[in-house]
């Protein structure tokens, strides 16, 4: 391993590469719809929609859309104390810069 970190910076916005285009799941809510890629042509753009449209059910867009399934396991609690400020944390550098040569 070369010591670089490949991951993003998720703390900015990104964007799409391609435009996105909207496709309705058919379940007779105009709110229920997903996003695909816009260049996407021909058969492999029918054969996501269809696959899409077909499995729309297991799309969730909201708590009761999942009954059965106890509200531990999808509820997160961020335990914070309203009354604190709040702090921002000092940066801390877990690697040190390498020196030289990369190789």
């Amino acid at each position: 391993m070369d010591g670089l970190d490949t991951r993003d910076d998720l703390s900015e916005e990104r964007e799409p590469i391609d435009d996105l285009e909207e496709i309705p799941l058919n379940d007779g809510n105009k709110e229920h719809t997903v996003q695909i890629g816009s260049n996407l042509k021909g058969e492999v753009r029918k054969q996501l929609v269809t696959f899409l449209q077909r499995n729309a059910d297991v799309f969730v867009w909201m708590p009761a859309d999942m009954p059965g399934i106890n509200a531990e396991v999808i509820e997160h609690y961020l335990g914070v104390d309203l009354r604190r400020r709040s702090m921002k944390q000092k940066k801390r550098s877990f690697a040190p810069e390498a020196e030289g040569d990369n190789g």
